[in-house]
């Protein structure tokens, strides 16, 4: 990529990374990413929101981490934006998810893209770029 832009790239990803909670955060993938980059770009897929097929009710504990993540994302760099969640209809949960989860999802999701929003950091669900995204199974894994 850096020929074709002059631009350097680098992507820091684990599986299952969540805003708080057991396993990786996203708060311990940041201690990778050096200081002074130009734009860090968060893409959380919703593993706070999303448990056994069901949406999860909302957790404060999510809106602290948000704060925090938002922190640490400025002093990286110089830009911030947030992908939050994707929506239900972009992973298709429709197959499976009763209406009311789905709403809860997407409620839940807008609610912390508008936090980071809050935060001075850029948030978007992403729907309207992802939506007919080709997914390899059924809870939303991407097919490249």
């Amino acid at each position: 990529m850096r020929a074709g832009t002059g631009l350097n790239y680098m992507t820091v990803y684990k599986g299952g990374t969540t805003l708080c909670g057991s396993g990786v955060q996203f708060s311990d993938l940041l201690a990778h990413v050096p200081a002074g980059v130009g734009c860090l770009i968060a893409v959380i897929c919703g593993n706070d929101v999303y448990c056994k097929q069901r949406a999860l009710p909302f957790n404060a504990a999510w809106e602290v981490a948000v704060d925090q993540l938002s922190l640490e994302m400025k002093r990286k760099s110089r830009f911030q934006f947030a992908v939050m969640g994707g929506s239900s209809a972009v992973w298709q949960y429709e197959c499976f998810m009763p209406v009311e989860s789905m709403c809860r999802y997407d409620v839940n999701c807008g609610r912390l893209a508008s936090r980071f929003l809050s935060n001075g950091v850029w948030a978007t669900s992403g729907e309207e770029s992802l939506l007919g995204l080709e997914l390899a199974d059924s809870i939303g894994h991407v097919s490249v």
